[in-house]
């Protein structure tokens, strides 16, 4: 009897999944995970709206930086790139930091949706700052709102 038994049990161990009971399991994570998808992606998109923020700030302090040595902002034309490399155009900064005020990079850095900030100045003592959210547009609702330095 405990022969047979051993025998079942060897020619059970061998077996495999066969195809239906693979495709069940993928049926039943697929059906799990389309309830957690929304939640996923909401996190996913908060997450970004807040890196968006801190960039703003931080670009905010270096814009306040570029202020203190040059004693202006540079102009809406002179753009966040005045950050990266001395502004050839437009008002001169006559104490401009060797190595720029982005850390050594000569480009401005983008939103969390892979889009160039919006800043606007006449150059003088106020600007505004902002990232389009993820429609990449002016104004928008939910993740297409904008985020602005004037919001704070």
């Amino acid at each position: 009897m405990m022969n047979v038994m051993k025998q079942t049990l060897k020619k059970n161990s061998k077996k495999g999944m066969t195809l239906i009971e693979i495709m069940l399991v993928l049926v039943l994570v697929g059906f799990i995970a389309s309830f957690f998808a929304k939640d996923l992606f909401s996190v996913f998109a908060g997450g970004q709206k807040k890196a968006a923020k801190l960039a703003i700030q931080s670009l905010q302090q270096q814009l306040d930086l570029f202020r203190l040595d040059c004693n202006f902002y540079p102009t809406t034309e002179q753009g966040l790139e005045a950050l990266g490399t001395a502004p050839t155009a437009g008002r001169q900064c006559l104490n401009y930091a060797p190595k720029g005020y982005l850390n050594g990079k000569k480009k401005a850095p983008v939103d969390p949706w892979n889009t160039p900030f919006k800043y606007e100045s006449t150059g003088g003592s106020e600007y505004t700052l902002k990232s389009l959210g993820a429609d990449a547009k002016e104004g928008g609702d939910g993740d297409d709102k904008d985020i602005s330095s004037a919001d704070e």
